[in-house]
């Protein structure tokens, strides 16, 4: 999911990286910070082989945040490392192509903030560099969790420094279910479509389920395919990708949809997106929805006028496989691959002194100031949310319960999302067209991109 960030964990003030510059470039100026808040990020950093000449590193973030604890972050790395100069850039939309063509002219970023389909793939064309040096230089690099940190391994070697990581459930409104007489929350699909039954009143113009095929299709789509017991494409052992549309996993997601469809218990518009959707939950027409858990969303849910008393959680329920899985995205910073290491060791004392225990602290007080803390997933394990202020226990429960059948994106998606998404509206808006021939007939529009998407894999091994 990653081209969509717009319910990050705490809010987008968590994201420590986060620097100012949106839409531009732009040098950090230094104005200071207390003295033992510059030691403790400085020593937290213990960066690998610091540059002593004057160097400008230029980093390529995904968007901006001027929160107060960002901005006095970039204050502080300025001071103490003064031979560092920042130049800022939001990350071009055409991502990993654009990161490519930066390497290849020899003017690659020294770091890159980006989520985790395009690291992955970035990693198997060669175009990131190993970080596995820069670690064992680093002590601090133990306290970030383990699980997050795998996540951008491959074949033994580390690629990236995580910094925030997501999880999907379900939302709902508890009012609604109490009076609907549901006293518990759906553990598997068949359970799902009973209890989406019980909430949908046609009187009131109130129905079960919102369920977006439209806007975010195949990325709330794939969750559905894995509880079935498949996946959309295959990530084969070279890095190459092969298409999966057509796997029996994904037709009987397919025909659960066209179920939730035909017993009437999703909105009667298909043609609603998730907006409008939040909205409708917001109101009481719609008893469920599936959303990012954390406290960003929830806040969305309230400003469109839910009451925050009234909304529950639960997690993805089980499939015909037997098992339930939900989609995680989590976001991250690379080093591009370059042989200068003055410009590669310099990114990486950002990166540390960025996501160092004493600025996630700062960033979490200064969320703390503003009102009662969202529960999170955080990339550090020396940082407890419940130290810093009160969290919400409920939300904070099925986050972790999400988080142990959390997976993340199917691979290939910046090359084959857009075949997807097109593919799960049409079976979704022509309730009349054969699934299986719909879903062959978009993984043979995809195979172009997939040929060009292996070609390029391919060639950065030579």
């Amino acid at each position: 999911m990653c081209k969509r960030f717009l319910s990050i964990i705490l809010s987008a003030a968590l994201c420590t990286g986060l620097l100012s510059g949106c839409g531009g470039s732009g040098t950090a100026e230094s104005a200071g910070s207390t003295a033992a808040a510059q030691t403790s990020a400085a020593s937290a950093s213990a960066p690998a082989a610091e540059p002593e000449k004057d160097i400008t590193i230029t980093l390529w973030q995904q968007a901006a945040n001027t929160a107060e604890a960002t901005l006095a972050m970039q204050q502080s790395f300025q001071k103490d490392n003064p031979h560092i100069k920042l130049n800022i850039v939001e990350t071009p939309d055409n991502g990993t192509d654009a990161i490519i063509a930066a390497i290849a002219a020899g003017n690659a970023p020294a770091a890159i903030q980006m989520g985790y389909p395009t690291v992955m793939s970035y990693i198997y064309r060669n175009a990131c560099l190993p970080i596995d040096d820069f670690i064992a230089k680093t002590p601090d690099f133990s306290n970030f969790e383990k699980t997050q940190v795998e996540s951008f391994a491959v074949n033994g070697k580390h690629y990236a420094v995580p910094y925030d990581k997501y999880v999907m459930g379900f939302y709902y409104n508890k009012r609604l279910f109490e009076e609907a007489g549901v006293t518990s929350t759906p553990a598997t699909w068949d359970e799902f479509l009973e209890t989406a039954k019980k909430l949908t009143n046609p009187a009131k113009q109130q129905y079960g389920f919102g369920l977006d095929a439209i806007q975010w299709g195949c990325w709330h789509f794939e969750t559905w395919v894995w509880g079935a017991g498949g996946d959309l494409t295959k990530q084969n052992s070279d890095g190459t990708l092969t298409l999966t549309f057509t796997d029996p996993a994904a037709i009987k997601a397919a025909e659960f949809y066209r179920t939730l469809k035909k017993e009437k218990v999703i909105q009667s518009d298909g043609t609603k997106n998730l907006e409008a959707l939040t909205k409708d939950f917001a109101m009481g027409k719609s008893a469920i929805i599936y959303d990012s858990i954390n406290a960003g969303t929830l806040a969305k849910f309230v400003d469109a006028g839910a009451k925050a008393e009234e909304i529950g959680y639960f997690a993805f329920p089980k499939g015909p496989s037997g098992n339930a899985y939900t989609q995680a995205g989590a976001n991250a910073w690379v080093l591009p691959a370059t042989s200068d290491m003055d410009i590669a060791n310099a990114g990486w004392t950002y990166i540390m002194y960025a996501n160092s225990k004493n600025e996630l602290i700062n960033t979490l007080k200064e969320q703390a100031a503003k009102g009662p803390l969202g529960a999170a997933i955080l990339a550090r394990t020396d940082v407890k949310v419940s130290d810093i202020g009160e969290i919400d226990a409920e939300m904070q429960a099925v986050m972790d319960a999400s988080n142990l059948i959390s997976k993340p994106e199917f691979y290939g998606k910046g090359a084959v999302g857009s075949f997807a998404d097109d593919m799960v509206a049409k079976i979704f808006g022509d309730t009349n067209s054969d699934i299986t021939k719909v879903f062959q007939e978009y993984q043979d529009k995809a195979a172009k991109a997939v040929e060009e998407f292996n070609k390029s894999v391919k060639e950065s091994k030579n």
